[in-house]
């Protein structure tokens, strides 16, 4: 009896151990599969890692041929900007040089001089620095020769007047009493002005300079060529032209030209 409650505890035993076994082997399969998933989930985040750092690199490359295309496209505005200014600059130069040689050819100093004024007044193209030397030698030749012409202007004046060729834009002026400063005085029916020093009494009107001893001509210059002779005496004098809206009140030496100095021309006497 004992033997055999012996063989049944043996046996149950081992039937304990298989079991045992069975469930060791059973737990080891289950935290294999748990390895394997945990490892399949890493890698599911390493592939949208990497799905979201290829998207990242796509929208910078992106940005980046953008950027390029549009930094060509300033460079090429700028060069095309730069070449429209060099073929400015060369045409200026290609002028100047053939006024040069018309200097060197003619014959006619006051039809040059006329000529050249209007071609001034009509292309005036903006030099830069690269052919600044050149334009500012080419103006004090110029300047030269029109200091030369000068000289003789007092002996060519009246041969050119006599011809008729200015005469034909003669233009009769005489002086706006409501303009002239109280030091100065007209006379011989407003066309002689005078500064005597003295203060003449003449009546308040918002026309008349106050400042500077200045006074306008009633006349407007305007719409066609003007021709005018004036004779001076004295020490100093300015003769130029004006808008008709220059400063009379103020002290500025704004008031002492026109309001477009382009068109002024000084004389001294």
């Amino acid at each position: 009896m004992c033997q055999k409650d012996s063989y049944k505890a043996i046996s149950e035993k081992m039937e304990q151990n298989k079991q045992i076994k069975k469930k060791d082997t059973i737990l080891g399969t289950v935290r294999l599969c748990e390895l394997e998933l945990l490892s399949f989930s890493n890698t599911l985040e390493h592939e949208k890692s990497f799905t979201d750092l290829i998207h990242c690199i796509e929208e910078t490359y992106t940005n980046l041929i953008k950027k390029i295309t549009e930094q060509e496209n300033r460079e090429t505005e700028k060069a095309e900007g730069v070449m429209e200014q060099l073929e400015k600059e060369i045409e200026e130069l290609k002028r100047r040089e053939a006024e040069l040689k018309e200097l060197s050819e003619t014959k006619d100093h006051l039809h040059f001089l006329q000529v050249r004024d209007l071609r001034n007044k009509t292309l005036k193209p903006q030099p830069s620095s690269s052919n600044l030397v050149f334009l500012l030698l080419v103006d004090f030749l110029l300047c030269c020769f029109l200091i030369s012409v000068t000289h003789n202007i007092p002996d060519v004046v009246p041969q050119v007047c006599s011809t008729g060729r200015l005469q034909n834009y003669f233009c009769p002026l005489t002086l706006d009493i409501n303009t002239a400063h109280r030091v100065l005085r007209l006379s011989e029916g407003n066309k002689k002005v005078t500064c005597e020093g003295t203060k003449t009494e003449y009546p308040d009107h918002p026309d008349r300079f106050e400042r500077w001893s200045q006074v306008l001509c009633r006349e407007a210059l305007i719409g066609t060529c003007c021709y005018w002779e004036v004779e001076c005496s004295g020490r100093f004098m300015r003769i130029g032209v004006a808008y008709k809206g220059l400063g009379r009140k103020g002290r500025s030496k704004e008031h002492l030209r026109s309001t477009n100095t382009s068109l002024t021309s000084r004389g001294h006497c």
